[in-house]
């Protein structure tokens, strides 16, 4: 049965490759497999996914489900975020602000002649961002209406712009970071101190990977560039004057104040609120859009332009949440099949007598590619917490150590899954396809997440 449960697994991954190849419609094939695997794997281990809430009928709770968690709980978990921000982002295409932007900025640094040494600054800005904006979805879409425009004018390819900014995107770290906490919980670290672990344990590890990951992420830029091999064109941006745009130079503040204000508002600062990017998303475009229709000779115009906020939250649902709801569909139908439990069963079953270091690369390898092929990285945090645990009480390992293999590594599975919410979000917006930017993104991410599984080796 266990290895039933496997090959359905692995089939479904296949499958998911698949449509990628003949550019079957990505958000439709997540979700009709994530329905079937769901429903198969029910029926495997006789369980609902509904639990006390059942209908009776497991055909009618999989599409119960289907409503309340890929559809209601994704909406509010992740979908606002990424709703509210490019609605934003939208209206600031609509006013010319984000081209004006980008123009500006992108005068001073246009005349680099190493294109990828803005590429290594984007790649470590997109990872250090997590330190002030923990959402990674949020700082990615931030990061695309503000950075990208600017490496594009600025002569950078669209691929390798939009890459260094989901690669960089896909680092775990900091005093801030609430998932490292939950895996301190599945770990059983009752006394965990997130502040303590980042600054007596995690940052020479973090900032060794992220700085490893940049320079392998340059270097093989450069030779997808050199190849021509899906590099995209480059911005007509670069031959953009400023004044062709007709528009006052001051409209060039507004896309970065959803920036400003997250910054200000994402706890940094005690004496302030902490805010939701939603809400910081809200109150810039009201505040932009107030503006605008209080200097506006064209009042209509003016009034009638805020619709574009909400029109582009519109076709978001349809090009970048679809896939999203669909990859959360999809890792739940892994989830409940039960195939990741026999790759891990091994570690699981580990006896006391065992090579610590090579234990940890082991078992990290597997738990990087249970989160690829359940395009998340709870499941393998879920499984390997409790066997960790057991670990530290009969070795002595330093727990601290090893949350570097349990938290931050199987996170780099969100960049090398072609199911996850980033890489949508990524695609959709810059026209990049999916098995691209998972390609370019997979050596400098094993090479980050061979950094930390070092250090935990070492050190636990």
């Amino acid at each position: 049965m266990e290895l039933l449960k496997l090959g359905i697994t692995l089939l479904l991954f296949l499958c998911i490759f698949i449509a990628l190849k003949k550019k079957i419609n990505f958000a439709i094939s997540l979700t009709i497999l994530g329905l079937v695997g769901i429903f198969i794997g029910c029926v495997l281990n006789d369980t609902t996914p509904m639990g006390e809430k059942t209908t009776g009928v497991l055909l009618f709770d999989v599409f119960e489900y289907f409503e309340a968690y890929g559809i209601a709980d994704t909406l509010t978990r992740s979908g606002m975020n990424i709703l509210t921000i490019m609605g934003y982002i939208a209206y600031m295409e609509h006013l010319k602000g984000s081209t004006l932007f980008a123009v500006l900025v992108s005068k001073p640094i246009i005349g680099i002649r190493n294109k990828y040494l803005l590429v290594f600054c984007t790649y470590l800005l997109s990872a250090f961002l997590i330190l002030v904006i923990p959402n990674g979805t949020g700082r990615i879409a931030l990061l695309l209406g503000t950075v990208y425009p600017v490496l594009c004018a600025a002569g950078v390819h669209q691929t390798t712009a939009a890459t260094a900014i989901f690669t960089g995107s896909m680092y775990l770290f900091g005093p801030v970071a609430p998932t490292i906490a939950m895996g301190a919980g599945y770990m059983g670290y009752e006394d965990f101190n997130l502040a303590e672990h980042f600054i007596r344990y995690e940052w020479p590890w973090a900032f060794a990977s992220i700085f490893t990951g940049a320079v392998a992420f340059v270097i093989i830029s450069a030779r997808f560039d050199r190849k021509g091999e899906e590099q995209g064109a480059l911005n007509p941006l670069a031959a953009l004057d400023v004044s062709q745009l007709e528009v006052p130079k001051y409209y060039a503040i507004f896309p970065v104040i959803p920036l400003v204000l997250m910054i200000l508002f994402s706890g940094l600062f005690p004496s302030l609120p902490v805010l939701s990017i939603p809400c910081v998303e809200l109150m810039s475009f009201i505040f932009v859009y107030l503006l605008v229709i209080l200097v506006s000779k064209e009042k209509r115009e003016a009034v009638n332009g805020g619709f574009e906020f909400f029109k582009s939250m519109g076709q978001t649902v349809t090009r970048i949440i679809s896939i999203v709801i669909g990859g959360v569909m999809f890792g739940q139908a892994v989830q409940f099949i039960g195939g990741i439990h026999v790759l891990l069963g091994p570690f699981a079953d580990s006896g006391e007598n065992l090579n610590l270091p090579l234990f940890i690369a082991l078992s990290a390898a597997g738990a990087l590619l249970i989160g690829v092929i359940s395009a998340n990285n709870y499941g393998p945090m879920s499984i390997l917490g409790p066997v960790y645990e057991t670990i530290v009480k009969t070795s002595g390992a330093n727990p601290d150590y090893l949350m570097l293999a349990l938290c931050n590594v199987p996170q780099f599975a969100l960049g090398m899954s072609p199911a996850t919410a980033h890489v949508a979000m990524v695609s959709e917006s810059c026209g990049v396809e999916i098995p691209v930017l998972v390609k370019r993104a997979c050596i400098p991410l094993l090479l980050s997440a061979a950094v930390y599984v070092a250090g935990a080796g070492i050190m636990a």
